[in-house]
C-alpha cells in the first residue's frame, strides 16, 4: 500500500509542484486499497465476529474520508499547477 523506495526515489526527483500531486496521487491509492481490504474483512466476517464489524465499517468509513479529501487535494494541486 505504502510508497515504495522505488517510488519515493522518483517522487524525490519531482519539482515542489510535481512532488505535491505524486504524493497526493500515492495517498488516494493508499485510501483505494484500504477500503479494498476492509471490504473483504467485512465480507469474510462470520455471525461469531459480529461485535467486529462496528470497528470494521468505522475503519472504512474514515477511510472513504481520507479517499474523498485526497481527491480534492488532487483536484486542487492539478488546478494550482
Amino acid at each position: 500500500m505504502a510508497m515504495d523506495k522505488a517510488a519515493q526515489g522518483q517522487v524525490d526527483r519531482l519539482s515542489d509542484g510535481e512532488c505535491s500531486t505524486a504524493v497526493a496521487q500515492a495517498i488516494e491509492a493508499d485510501f483505494r486499497a484500504l477500503i479494498r481490504v476492509l471490504d473483504g474483512q467485512l465480507a469474510r466476517l462470520s455471525e461469531a465476529d459480529s461485535r467486529k464489524r462496528p470497528h470494521i465499517t468505522d475503519a472504512k468509513s474514515a477511510a472513504e474520508r481520507g479517499l474523498s479529501l485526497s481527491r480534492k487535494l488532487l483536484s486542487a494541486l492539478q488546478k494550482a499547477q
